[in-house]
C-alpha cells in the first residue's frame, strides 16, 4: 500500500517515472526475447483483434532436442508398457502400469537388462555427439 501511494503521487509526466517506466519495457522486451515471444507480440499489436498471445507455446531449437538421454529402466519401461493389461485384457492406470514395470525390471534377467543398458549408453553417446 506504501509503494502505491509514492507511486501514485509521482506525476504522470515525471523524469522519475518515465525512469521506471523505460525500465519495465526494457525488461519486458527482454522477457519476450528469452521466451520467443517476440514475433508474436509484435503481431498481436499489428493485428486489430484483441485475441490473447499463447504464451510458451514457441520453443527455440535447443528446446526442441531431448535435454538428456533416456536411462535404460525409461526404455525398459516404454518397450513392456503396451504389453501391460489386466486379466480383461484392458489397459490399466498409470499407477498399477507403472507398478506393474517396476517388479519386472527388479525380476528381469541380466541378459535382458544388458540389452536395455546397452541401449540407453548407445543413445546417450549420439546425444553427446549432436551436442
Amino acid at each position: 500500500k506504501e509503494l502505491a501511494r509514492l507511486w501514485s503521487e509521482i506525476a504522470e509526466n515525471d523524469e522519475e517515472r518515465q525512469k521506471y517506466q523505460d525500465m519495465a519495457a526494457a525488461d519486458k522486451k527482454r522477457y519476450e526475447v528469452e521466451m520467443g515471444l517476440e514475433n508474436a507480440v509484435e503481431e498481436a499489436n499489428k493485428s486489430t483483434t484483441t485475441s490473447k498471445i499463447k504464451r510458451g507455446k514457441k520453443q527455440t531449437a535447443a528446446k526442441k532436442t531431448k535435454s538428456r538421454a533416456m536411462s535404460a529402466y525409461m526404455l525398459f519401461c516404454s518397450e513392456k508398457r503396451k504389453s501391460i493389461v489386466d486379466e480383461k485384457g484392458e489397459k490399466l492406470p498409470f499407477g498399477e502400469t507403472a507398478k506393474r514395470l517396476a517388479q519386472m525390471w527388479k525380476e528381469c534377467d541380466e541378459h535382458t537388462r544388458a540389452r536395455f543398458q546397452d541401449q540407453a549408453a548407445e543413445e546417450k553417446k549420439k546425444l553427446l555427439q549432436s551436442s
